[in-house]
């Protein structure tokens, strides 16, 4: 394991913790960049969710999530996405849940990165159809050649604590013109029907935007991956996407997604059956601008 990449993570995840951390018009500069904070319960419960607020006045233009108090080999997240509630209200939300009975205490750390509402922006929904098949895709555009600054998921099964579906991750996409997300049935599969939900956040291109992919492969045998995506220059993270490749019949789930401020992705990701040890690899995506 990289020894810097592990303290960064350790680092990062105890700032998220503590709340320290139109036709498209002429790229412009994405101004007042602003974090905040959401904590879901400590405590033993099965399912927690974290809720990441942006201030008034502000928009979400990205954000991340990290757990915290427990053995990344045993929670699992379901839900990592940028949202826009009613008509005003935006942040971040993650949804975790135990893979398998937990006994200690534990808690999701969410982070919204937040700006003033820049030109063209908007927030995307794309909801696919419910059924049993074992992976998903579903995938959300932006309108009239505006930019991706961000990426989410949620997998949804028939409650909230169903644990037979995972969230492989998100992207904004090779075209940086919308966002994608990815869920699958674990290693047992699902006898019933689920759906998913891909969200992407938009505007007008900001300047010194740039999406920057860092992919690290798992050699044989690991449990645990990190990878790290960093922006170029003085340009700041907004979007920290992350992605499981290829997805292992959901023997692999990531942990920790978030910025380590302010120029990096960070993206944590752990095997989830023990006694294997599947093949693959993991992608850190920053969606950086000025």
């Amino acid at each position: 394991m990289n020894t810097r990449i592990t303290a960064l993570a350790t680092v990062a995840a105890a700032a998220i913790a503590a709340g320290q951390l139109a036709v498209a018009a002429p790229a412009a500069a994405l101004p007042g960049r602003t974090l905040a904070f959401g904590n879901s319960a400590l405590d033993a419960s099965n399912t927690k969710v974290a809720r990441a607020f942006c201030p008034d006045g502000t928009v979400v233009v990205g954000g991340g999530a990290a757990l915290q108090g427990v053995g990344s080999d045993v929670i699992k997240f379901r839900t990592l996405t940028p949202f826009l509630h009613g008509t005003d209200s935006y942040g971040y939300e993650a949804i975790a849940l135990e893979i398998r009975p937990v006994a200690s205490d534990w808690s999701i750390a969410a982070r919204a990165i937040c700006a003033p509402k820049p030109a063209g922006y908007q927030v995307k929904d794309v909801r696919i159809a419910s059924g049993s098949e074992p992976v998903k895709t579903a995938s959300a555009t932006c309108d009239n050649g505006r930019r991706a600054l961000a990426a989410g998921g949620t997998v949804r099964g028939p409650s909230l604590a169903t644990t037979q579906i995972t969230l492989r991750g998100a992207l904004v996409d090779n075209a940086h013109t919308g966002g994608y997300a990815i869920g699958e049935e674990t290693t047992g599969g699902f006898s019933g029907t689920w759906d998913m939900i891909a969200t992407v956040v938009c505007a007008n291109e900001p300047a010194g935007y740039t999406v920057i992919n860092k992919d690290v492969p798992a050699p044989s045998g690991t449990t645990d991956v990190a990878a790290q995506a960093t922006c170029p220059g003085t340009t700041k993270v907004h979007g920290t996407e992350a992605l499981i490749i290829p997805g292992t019949a959901g023997d692999v789930h990531l942990y920790f997604a978030s910025s380590v401020e302010p120029n990096q992705s960070l993206i944590r990701s752990h095997t989830s059956t023990p006694g294997q040890t599947p093949s693959w690899q993991l992608r850190a995506q920053a969606v950086c601008a000025n």
